[in-house]
C-alpha cells in the first residue's frame, strides 16, 4: 500500500486538467525552468487528490482539497505571497497548552489565522469536480 498525490488545474468554467505532480513539486521548489506562461500574473485553483494505492493502482480516495495558487509575471509561483500563506497557515496552528499555564486568557490568533488561511488560500471543490477527477483517476468513461 501506498500513497500518491495527483493535481488538476480547474479553470474558470470547473473544467479540470491533470498535471503532472513532478512539474507541481518542480514549481514548488522554485525550478527556473519550470513555469507556466498561461498563469501569468494569475491567481488560479488547484485541486489535489491523495489517493490510496495497492501494487501502484488507485484503490479509494482518502482526500480531495482546493487551494489557490498565485503566479508571477514569468509564469511561475509567486513567492511573495506563497510566504504570506505559509505565515498565515503557519499562524493557524493552535498552540498547545502546557499543564502549568494557568492563565486565564484565551489566545484567539490561531483561529483567526485558520479563518484567514481558509477563505483566502482554500476553496471547496463542487461535487461535479469531484466526479470529474474519480473519473480521471479510475478511469471511467
Amino acid at each position: 500500500m501506498g500513497l500518491s498525490i495527483r493535481s488538476f488545474f480547474v479553470d474558470e468554467n470547473d473544467q479540470i486538467s491533470s498535471v503532472a505532480t513532478a512539474k507541481i513539486n518542480r514549481l514548488f521548489n522554485g525550478d527556473s525552468n519550470e513555469s507556466f506562461p498561461e498563469f501569468s500574473n494569475k491567481r488560479i485553483k488547484i485541486a489535489e487528490a491523495v489517493v490510496e494505492l495497492i501494487d501502484r493502482k488507485p484503490i479509494r480516495i482518502i482526500q480531495i482539497e482546493g487551494l489557490f495558487l498565485s503566479f508571477d509575471s514569468n509564469g511561475r509561483l509567486d513567492k511573495e505571497e506563497l510566504f504570506k500563506e505559509i505565515q498565515i497557515g503557519a499562524g493557524s496552528i493552535k498552540q498547545i497548552e502546557l499543564p502549568e499555564d494557568k492563565t486565564n486568557l484565551l489566545d484567539t490568533s490561531s483561529i483567526f489565522s485558520s479563518k484567514t488561511y481558509k477563505n483566502k488560500y482554500k476553496w471547496e471543490p463542487k461535487d461535479e469536480i469531484r466526479q470529474s477527477i474519480l473519473k480521471i483517476i479510475f478511469g471511467y468513461k
